[in-house]
């Protein structure tokens, strides 16, 4: 009997915030929430400077939710999974059309700003349906750190499969170690993984809650009781 055992987590707590200068990305950083201000060069006011805040997040109920922008100069654009919400100024605040989310989901969130002006501030916020308004960030907000997972404890010159309703990635094996691509599969997933040597398919176990940047070693019961684990 296999059982996986996780050596390293691919997704942290957080907001990753990019910035970009003339299209040039500077820095790229995990924060602990949705909050960025920063002072450009001397001559700020002829470049193009970018914000981008993204990740995935997690409502604590289920419910509606408002968006809130506070931004300087410039042209802000927010995207929740696949559906770009409107926003509207009012008072200062950029406010984005309600959407509903549920407790049990996993949503991709993406927040664009653009600004010519030598200051670019921008924090993003969500107002509950009850009336609470709460920062994007640690408590809410998930970066997973790449699109793939490391497998360790493989045996060489087989493939190893991932699948979930169909196949999702396949790689070699080499010195005991594949990585599986997640591809385009929203994070947090359950796969399968599976071993294909020569013309036999094993299913070797199934991983659950996984996430890009993930790292795993393969191993069995017996290994494991003969060096006093259970």
């Amino acid at each position: 009997m296999y059982i996986a055992i996780k050596l390293v987590s691919g997704v942290e707590r957080g907001v990753e915030i990019r910035y970009s200068l003339d299209g040039e990305v500077r820095y790229v950083t995990i924060a602990p929430r949705a909050e960025a201000k920063l002072v450009k060069d001397v001559d700020g006011y002829e470049r193009s400077a970018e914000v981008v805040m993204q990740g995935v997040l997690r409502p604590p109920k289920s419910g509606t939710y408002v968006f809130l922008v506070e931004a300087g100069d410039g042209e802000s654009r927010l995207v929740i999974e696949s559906r770009e919400l409107s926003l509207r100024s009012d008072g200062g605040i950029l406010v984005s059309t309600p959407i509903h989310l549920l407790d049990t989901g996993f949503y991709r969130y993406r927040l664009e700003h653009v600004s010519r002006a030598p200051i670019t501030k921008v924090r993003m916020f969500w107002l509950r349906e009850d009336g609470v308004v709460e920062p994007i960030g640690r408590d809410n907000s998930y970066v997973q750190r790449g699109t793939s997972i490391v497998v360790q404890g493989l045996r060489d010159g087989c493939r190893a499969m991932l699948t979930s309703i169909g196949i999702v990635s396949e790689a070699p094996v080499r010195n005991g170690v594949a990585e599986l691509s997640l591809g385009d599969l929203k994070p947090p997933i359950d796969v399968c993984l599976e071993l294909v040597c020569g013309s036999v398919r094993e299913k070797v176990v199934c991983l659950s809650g996984v996430w890009g940047g993930d790292v795993y070693r393969i191993d069995t019961v017996e290994s494991l009781r003969r060096h006093g684990l259970r």
